[in-house]
């Protein structure tokens, strides 16, 4: 089974290769791992310090955005043949060393789909803003959530998060090609 871990950055060199680096590389039920990188157009380096860390670097130099990103996350996954796709931010907002905790879930075939939570106090379970968020952004996060939730039928705290975990399936029912 393949696991691919893919970080989408701009002007993120200052913490890149930090987070290649803390990346776990073995988990149970996988054989293969890919770590790339998709530049959006950085100025500062991030293609050639994640390049110099060791990850596959996609980049053209334009800033195109998170969402055409995404959808080229999804091509590069199929592409490279993965089982399951992890998402994480490459500012180190999420420890890489968590990765095992959201795929496992998907590497096991208990879920499609794994998301993290920032808004969930994770010892009292009580919804909180994080500090670094501006309060129009956690709101407008809360009120996505809110809907994404009523239309899947499931419960979602956080549907803005990029830390997550999806299985092939879910990796084809999302590609647009």
């Amino acid at each position: 089974m393949k696991l691919v871990i893919v970080s989408i950055c701009k002007n993120e060199a200052e913490t890149i290769a930090e987070l290649i680096e803390r990346i776990p590389k073995k988990y149970d039920g996988i054989t293969e791992l890919d770590i790339c990188i998709v530049d959006d157009g950085s100025t500062d380096g991030t293609a050639a310090a994640a390049k110099k860390a060791g990850a596959v670097v996609y980049s053209d130099g334009a800033g195109k955005g998170l969402a055409f990103r995404f959808r080229e996350v999804i091509d590069i996954a199929l592409a490279r043949g993965a089982d399951v796709l992890v998402n994480i931010d490459g500012d180190l907002q999420f420890r890489p060393e968590d990765i095992p905790t959201i795929a496992g879930p998907v590497i096991a075939g208990e879920a499609d789909f794994v998301a993290a939570d920032r808004f969930t106090d994770p010892v009292t379970g009580e919804q909180r803003r994080p500090k670094n968020m501006p309060s129009g952004k956690y709101y407008g996060n809360k009120l996505g959530a809110k809907v994404v939730s009523n239309f899947s039928r499931q419960k979602f705290n956080d549907v803005t998060c990029g830390f997550r975990a999806y299985s092939y399936r879910a990796l084809t029912a999302l590609n647009l090609n």
